[in-house]
């Protein structure tokens, strides 16, 4: 006897392993600059924000940190909204890598510790979780 599967479970399963994906390669991305001992290597410097880039109706911080007598410019991988604590001359901390400092660098929020923050793999539980009752509506 054939039995019908109900293509709710398929939709739930492919919007599972979606939000699985994008949030895992963004995780991912981020843990690669701090799991590549940039931080724990003590590879930090710091950084002074110069100006804001526009992004809609968020700001994203532009900073400029000195590594190996060089100076380089870098966007914050995080935005601010217009009424933001953050100013131009602020110090922010930045982790680099010192082979490839103008493209591999990681800028801290003030009150950020050395390491991923929690919510970063709420994404992916989020992603594990619909997959899940995908499956339970399949079988």
């Amino acid at each position: 006897m054939k039995r019908n599967r109900n293509p709710f479970g398929m939709i739930l399963m492919f919007c599972g392993m979606i939000v699985t994906m994008y949030f895992g390669l963004n995780t991912r991305n981020k843990a690669s600059l701090i799991s590549d001992n940039m931080v724990g290597s003590g590879l930090q410097t710091m950084g002074e924000i110069v100006s804001f880039s526009d992004s809609g109706d968020k700001l994203i911080p532009v900073v400029r940190f000195e590594a190996g007598g060089s100076s380089y410019t870098t966007q914050a991988g995080f935005e601010v909204g217009p009424e933001t604590e953050y100013y131009i001359g602020m110090q922010l901390r930045v982790a680099y890598d010192p082979a490839q400092p103008a493209t591999r660098n990681y800028v801290f929020q003030p009150d950020q510790e050395n390491k991923l923050r929690p919510n970063e793999y709420t994404g992916n539980l989020i992603g594990a979780i619909i997959m899940f009752f995908g499956l339970v509506l399949l079988f």
